[in-house]
């Protein structure tokens, strides 16, 4: 049973979903399909290799589209390629809109047309209370949970929380810029190797995100969801476990804005309920990482483009012959 890894915002490449599209039909369509929803050339955005146009990559408007079909499209080209279907489905903070699309409970368009929203609010939730974020390498999580509360109980100008429990010894901190900053000196203090600061702006899965995460609960009203599919898992970033029915998906959508992002926790449960390969599907390789370290010894591949659809294809089995238009 193959576990699927949607992919996350920051794993964003100039030049992203061409070669992919290239080499397989199902792809194309996925792309073809976005656009008209989108109402842009969702392609070209993301394959773009002009600075003005890669440039937007950076930001969260732009980017959040962009990564979410070329995840999409990853999943249709190595059905297409395979035959192989259902599974463990999980993605992170972004990419869970890509898991929700891939079970079933959203359309692929009314899945493009939630990212856009939300990543029009967030973007300007950023804008309007500016905040920062830190990956903190080699401190166990109830030292840097420590941490963030220390830091946060100095004042409401000093916020700051773990926000996304990677794999051991690796959590993100998010707050406002004063707070992610004493955070990080302070986490350093206490023994940890390494405090990078992420190329974004907000306090992303923190309460700074509610009138953004409120605002698009309100928009997610007007969309149909559907049930999962009988052979498709869903796992959650707010819980780490299978999400079950989502009686309220509006809801649990503003929830999982708000919340931290287990993902260390789902990549457990997913090899605890048998997963015998990892798949990231989406631009780059950090959620492959995160599964080695966090479940060494099950097999990992990624399907980013034409080359990595090839490769992955034999590594799970079951290849099939490619189709033309």
């Amino acid at each position: 049973m193959n576990a699927y890894l949607f992919s996350g915002q920051g794993s964003q490449t100039a030049g992203m979903g061409k070669d992919l599209c290239d080499a397989s039909s199902a792809a194309r369509l996925e792309y073809e399909e976005a656009s008209d929803v989108h109402g842009g050339d969702v392609l070209r955005l993301g394959a773009a290799t002009d600075d003005e146009v890669a440039g937007r990559l950076s930001q969260t408007l732009y980017a959040q589209p962009a990564i979410l079909v070329l995840s999409l499209a990853a999943h249709a080209a190595l059905r297409e390629r395979t035959g192989v279907s259902g599974g463990l489905y999980a993605g992170f903070s972004l990419g869970e809109y890509a898991a929700l699309a891939a079970v079933g409970i959203v359309t692929p368009g009314d899945a493009v047309r939630l990212v856009a929203e939300r990543s029009r609010l967030m973007q300007e939730q950023c804008e309007q209370t500016p905040g920062a974020m830190v990956a903190i390498l080699g401190l166990e999580d109830a030292a840097v949970e420590a941490v963030c509360a220390a830091v946060s109980a100095e004042g409401p100008e000093t916020f700051v929380a773990a926000v996304n429990y990677n794999c051991p010894g690796q959590v993100v901190v998010a707050g406002l810029e004063a707070g992610a900053a004493l955070a990080a000196e302070r986490c350093l203090a206490a023994g940890a190797r390494k405090a990078t600061r992420l190329a974004v702006n907000g306090a992303f899965h923190t309460p700074v995100m509610q009138p953004a995460a409120d605002a698009l609960a309100a928009f997610a009203r007007g969309i149909a969801f559907g049930e999962p599919l009988c052979d498709c898992v869903l796992y959650s970033n707010a819980t780490g476990a299978p999400a079950g029915r989502i009686d309220d998906v509006p809801a649990y959508l503003a929830r999982h804005m708000t919340s931290p992002v287990r993902f260390r926790a789902e990549l457990a449960a997913m090899a605890d309920a048998g997963a015998s390969a990892f798949v990231e599907l989406g631009p780059g390789k950090v959620l492959s990482g995160l599964a080695r370290k966090s479940a060494p010894g099950i097999l990992v591949v990624n399907v980013e483009d034409g080359k990595t659809l090839e490769s992955a294809s034999a590594a799970i089995g079951g290849i099939a012959e490619p189709q033309d238009e």
